[in-house]
C-alpha cells in the first residue's frame, strides 16, 4: 500500500465510526494491513470521540437500569441506549466497527460478547456490568450472543422497510400473491399487519400517551410488537399482532402464540399489565379483511371482539397439538355474549 491508499482507507474507517457513507474495500484494506499502517492522529482522535460517545451510552444504560420504573419501560429504555448500536440498526456497520476496534481499542480482543469489551470504555464497574447482564438475560436479552444482536436487535435477516415500502410490498402481494413465495408473503403480511395496528393506535393516542413499534425499532424478542406508555402513570399496554391470508387456512379461526409470547401473556396477566392481541384475517382475492381484538378478562377467560361487526365473544387458550408448546385461542367458534358499538372500524385499504 502506498501512502495515499493508507490515508484513504483511514478516512473510510473514520466515516464508518461517524456513521457516514464509507468504502467497504477501504475498511477491509485497513483491517488486513493494520500492522503495516501508521495510524494517523485524525483517526486516533476519532476513536477517542467514539469511545467517549459509547461511554456516555453505557452510563445511560446504567442510569436507566437504576430508575424506579416498571419493568417493560426500564427494559426498553436500556435497549434504546445500548452501546455499539448504530443509528441505522445496521449489523454490517456494527460488525465492521467491532473488527476495527479490536485493533484500535480492544488490545487485539476480537469478541462479539458485548460484556467483554465494555470494560475498555471505562464507564461502569465490573460488578455493575454483571448486574446489567443478569437483568437483561433474565428478561431474554442476550448481548453475548452475536446472532441475537444480528437478528433480534438489528433485524438483519428480515429488515423492516419504511412505511411506504411496507405498503408497496402489500399492494404488490394483494394483486399478485399467487406468484410470490410463501415465506416472502408471510413476512409482507406480518409487517403490514403490524403497521395497520400501529397506525390505528397512534391515531387514537391520548396526549399523555407514547407509542413505540418495538419489534421494528427496539428489539424483536420482547414477546410483543408494540407498546403504549402512559407517561402520567408510568403504565404500559403491550400489543401483539397476528395475521393469516391463505384460503382455507386452518389458523383462520384462531390466534396462535409461541411459547415465549404465551409466557409473556401469563406474566402480564399475573402482574395486571394489559397484553392485547390483534388478529387480522385477509381475503386477498376480494380485498377485504376481518379484524379481531383479544383481551384478558379474568381467570383465563378472554374477550374476543370482532371489530368489523362489533360483536364480542368469550374464549380460552388451549395447547396447539400441531406445534410443540404453542398455545391457541379460538376467535370464531365461540358463544356470543354481548354486542356493542366499537369506535374503531377498520377496512383493508
Amino acid at each position: 500500500m502506498d501512502n495515499i491508499e493508507k490515508r484513504e482507507c483511514q478516512n473510510d474507517v473514520i466515516n464508518l465510526l461517524q456513521e457516514k457513507e464509507y468504502n467497504e474495500d477501504g475498511v477491509r484494506m485497513f483491517f488486513r494491513n493494520f500492522v503495516n499502517i501508521e495510524v494517523e492522529e485524525q483517526l486516533k482522535d476519532e476513536v477517542n470521540k467514539y469511545k467517549e460517545k459509547q461511554k456516555r451510552r453505557i452510563i445511560d444504560v446504567y442510569n436507566a437500569f437504576n430508575e424506579d420504573t416498571p419493568n417493560e419501560i426500564k427494559k426498553i429504555k436500556m435497549l434504546e441506549r445500548l452501546p455499539f448500536r448504530t443509528a441505522l440498526k445496521d449489523y454490517e456497520r456494527y460488525f465492521k466497527i467491532q473488527c476495527i476496534l479490536s485493533k484500535l481499542l480492544y488490545n487485539g480482543t476480537h469478541d462479539f460478547n458485548v460484556y467483554k469489551v465494555i470494560p475498555y470504555y471505562e464507564a461502569i464497574s465490573l460488578d455493575d456490568i454483571e448486574k446489567i447482564k443478569e437483568y437483561l438475560e433474565n428478561n431474554g436479552i442476550y448481548l453475548k450472543n452475536e446472532n441475537f444482536i444480528k437478528d433480534k436487535l438489528c433485524n438483519y435477516g428480515e429488515p423492516y422497510k419504511d412505511e411506504d415500502g411496507i405498503k408497496k410490498d402489500f399492494d404488490r402481494l394483494s394483486h399478485h400473491h399467487e406468484y410470490i413465495l410463501k415465506e416472502n408473503s408471510d413476512l409482507i403480511i406480518r409487517r403490514y399487519s403490524e403497521l395497520c395496528i400501529y397506525n390505528m393506535l397512534k391515531n387514537n393516542l391520548k396526549s399523555y400517551e407514547e407509542i413505540k413499534w418495538v419489534s421494528k425499532d427496539v428489539c424483536d424478542a420482547l414477546g410483543y410488537n408494540i407498546i403504549v406508555i402512559d407517561k402520567l402513570l408510568s403504565s404500559v399496554k403491550m400489543i401483539n399482532v397476528k395475521s393469516t391470508y391463505l384460503k382455507n387456512d386452518p389458523l383462520e379461526d384462531c390466534l396462535v402464540l409461541t411459547k415465549e409470547e404465551y409466557k409473556k401473556l401469563e406474566e402480564s396477566n399475573k402482574n395486571n399489565v394489559p397484553y392485547i392481541m390483534y388478529k387480522i384475517n385477509y381475503d386477498l382475492d376480494n380485498f377485504v379483511a376481518e379484524f379481531y381484538k383479544i383481551e384478558h378478562k379474568s381467570n383465563g377467560i378472554y374477550a374476543v371482539t370482532n371489530l368489523n361487526d362489533n360483536t364480542t365473544y368469550e374464549s380460552t387458550f388451549v395447547k396447539d397439538n400441531e406445534t410443540d408448546g404453542n398455545m391457541k385461542i379460538k376467535i370464531k367458534e365461540t358463544i356470543k355474549v354481548k354486542e356493542e358499538p366499537h369506535k374503531l372500524k377498520l377496512k383493508l385499504s
